[in-house]
């Protein structure tokens, strides 16, 4: 489901099948090493196990929204 809509931008709520690009989005994102690397040494980049136990189902399908709901981001039709 849309949320939002604009002449270049949406978002739209995730879905289950979103997981694993989610996933790679986090641990192959510019950021990655800024959230994981030389800033934060006690933290290592999660696998797709702990990302998983972390980032629940209710994340992906919306069975609780208030616990927490992941979204996709895209611009000029390319999810980013």
């Amino acid at each position: 489901m849309t949320v939002a809509t604009g002449s270049r931008v949406s978002i739209r709520r995730a879905r289950l099948q979103d997981r694993p690009r989610a996933y790679e989005w986090l641990v192959r994102s510019d950021l990655t090493p800024q959230l994981y690397g030389p800033l934060f040494p006690e933290r290592e980049v999660p696998t797709p196990e702990q990302f998983a136990e972390r980032y629940v189902n209710s994340y992906f399908d919306g069975t609780r929204p208030f616990s927490g709901r992941m979204f996709v981001i895209g611009v000029d039709d390319e999810e980013v």
